[in-house]
């Protein structure tokens, strides 16, 4: 078994009325889902947070800074990979920028799946395949209890979950939220 950490930033806008998110469309089956920005920890990478911060710009344009606290950890396993995923999230802020994806371009993999980058209003996040889950419940204000996230977050399934091609497990897991 292979493993990943991944950081990602959970990005308000100033008014608190909407989400940075990013789209990714799967370049074989069609399928699509936004995820905030992040992505591997990379050599060169100071910390989590600093592979937040750059993520987002690699993938929004955006310079943020980070919270420097964990929000909140969630694991999944990609079957087809047999790679266990241990994704960090923080809170982040916007400092300067404008929203593109301009910067993904010869970023690797990544530049053949993001398609979009945007914020987000609840409205619009309710009607769109969005991971984790959770993100829904955290947009609009739900005060969820860590038990009633660890179990809403267990009902996750893949983005690809009709064309099992994807191979991931559909059995993630929230593991805290502070």
């Amino acid at each position: 078994m292979h493993y990943r950490v991944r950081a990602a930033a959970i990005v308000f806008s100033k008014d608190q009325q909407t989400l940075l998110l990013i789209k990714h469309v799967h370049p074989e089956t069609g399928e699509t889902w936004w995820v905030p920005p992040g992505g591997a920890v990379e050599k060169g990478d100071q910390d989590i947070f600093h592979t937040a911060e750059r993520e987002t710009f690699e993938e929004s344009n955006y310079i943020i800074k980070t919270s420097k606290e964990i929000r909140y950890i969630r694991e999944f396993y990609e079957i087809s990979k047999e790679l266990l995923h241990l994704e960090l999230f923080v809170r982040g802020e916007v400092i300067s920028g404008d929203l593109s994806i301009k910067n993904i371009v010869g970023k690797g993999e990544d530049e053949h799946y993001i398609q979009e980058a945007a914020w987000l209003t609840q409205k619009e996040v309710q009607s769109i395949v969005v991971y984790p889950e959770i993100i829904k419940g955290i947009l609009s204000g739900n005060n969820l209890t860590p038990t009633e996230l660890i179990w809403k977050d267990s009902l996750e399934r893949c983005c690809c979950k009709k064309r099992k091609r994807c191979g991931y497990h559909n059995s993630s897991r929230l593991i805290l939220l502070l």
